[in-house]
């Protein structure tokens, strides 16, 4: 069924009445978001726990797994100016009521105590099997969860500061690579409510972050790695400080000209975290990672973008076993083959030297 604007707000008013009765004699909540949030999961957070506390007049925390290291996710969490706790030092038995935003149980993505089931889940990606809640609004067909919060608050007819809006303009303008990549109307209209609220000061030292020595350091590393074939880019980055990088790389691929298709990976933990991306909104990037991955329990997507880990035990030489793997099913999934593979700048000549941590 198609996903229409009044068909959208009829919904959000049912979401409103289902809070209200959720929240009703709620002393304390906990939000949790995934591990290594993007700004789409940090904004949503950030409004939901704005919504909570003006609405219902009761304390809000969120709580992550994992580690926020892309300087664009720093600048927007300041800006945001919301506390977060790392979840481990979470203790339970203080909250009442529980969500989850930008992801669900079970996805693997979360560190959510599974004993847990959270009172709402807040998402858009595809719902997963056998997933709970009071009250489950799940939208695969509004290509950020921000767009979400910002209709209930519209709804709920609650002021939004500048710092909330700049966020979660940022949230739905990165998600969507600017309106290019799965934005709905929906998506659009929420974008231009929260524009127009935003400071744009806060804007740009988001958008503009200063970054560390490490990040210029992986490009380059990125770039000698980068293996190409006609519109296919495949990088194998090798061990990693931080997950977010691997999405950034695929992200960054993604510009050179003639490219419609970048793979991206990273070893981190004992696990290959992967990124797939591309520009051609008539195929289904889930649907690609989930053929040429190995072991599908921990990956899925969208049609643009997909990405997940794969779990590689002890060994350097089963993260190389795997990359390689990945690299052919890759290039078969276009009709290549594994020797069509070529340096994307093997015209030029230089030497990086990275010492893997």
């Amino acid at each position: 069924m198609k996903l229409t604007k009044s068909s959208f707000s009829e919904s959000v008013k049912q979401h409103i009445k289902e809070l209200d009765r959720i929240m009703k004699d709620s002393q304390e909540m906990l939000i949790v978001v995934h591990n290594d949030p993007d700004p789409d999961a940090l904004a949503t957070a950030a409004a939901l726990h704005h919504l909570i506390r003006e609405r219902y007049s009761i304390p809000v925390s969120i709580a992550y797994g994992g580690d926020i290291a892309r300087a664009e996710n720093k600048a927007l969490l300041r800006e945001l100016d919301v506390q977060l706790k790392q979840i481990n030092r979470i203790h339970y038995d203080k909250y009442d009521r529980f969500a989850t935003v930008d992801t669900q149980p079970g996805a693997g993505n979360n560190s959510l105590d599974g004993d847990i089931v959270p009172h709402i889940v807040v998402d858009h990606h595809p719902e997963q099997k056998h997933v709970k809640s009071d009250l489950l609004v799940i939208e695969p067909k509004i290509g950020v969860s921000a767009t979400i919060l910002i209709e209930w608050l519209k709804e709920c007819e609650i002021n939004m500061p500048a710092n909330l809006a700049t966020g979660l303009s940022y949230a739905i303008s990165s998600e969507t690579q600017n309106m290019g990549r799965e934005a709905s109307v929906i998506d659009i209209d929420a974008y231009l409510f929260v524009f127009v609220k935003a400071s744009m000061k806060r804007l740009a030292r988001i958008i503009n972050p200063k970054r560390s020595q490490a990040y210029y350091e992986m490009v380059a590393k990125a770039l000698h790695r980068a293996m190409n074939i006609r519109n296919l880019i495949c990088v194998h980055l090798g061990n990693i400080s931080n997950v977010e990088i691997v999405a950034e790389m695929a992200d960054f691929f993604m510009g050179r000209e003639h490219i419609s298709w970048t793979l991206c990976t990273g070893r981190f933990k004992n696990q290959l975290v992967l990124s797939l991306r591309t520009s051609n909104n008539q195929k289904k990037a889930n649907k690609v990672l989930t053929r040429i991955v190995p072991d599908t329990r921990n990956v899925g997507g969208h049609d643009m973008i997909a990405g997940g880990r794969l779990d590689l035990g002890d060994g350097k030489n089963k993260a190389e076993e795997a990359e390689n793997e990945l690299s052919r099913n890759f290039a078969e999934s276009f009709d290549y083959e594994m020797t069509d593979w070529s340096p994307l700048l093997e015209s030029l000549t230089f030497t990086v030297d990275i010492k893997e941590k």
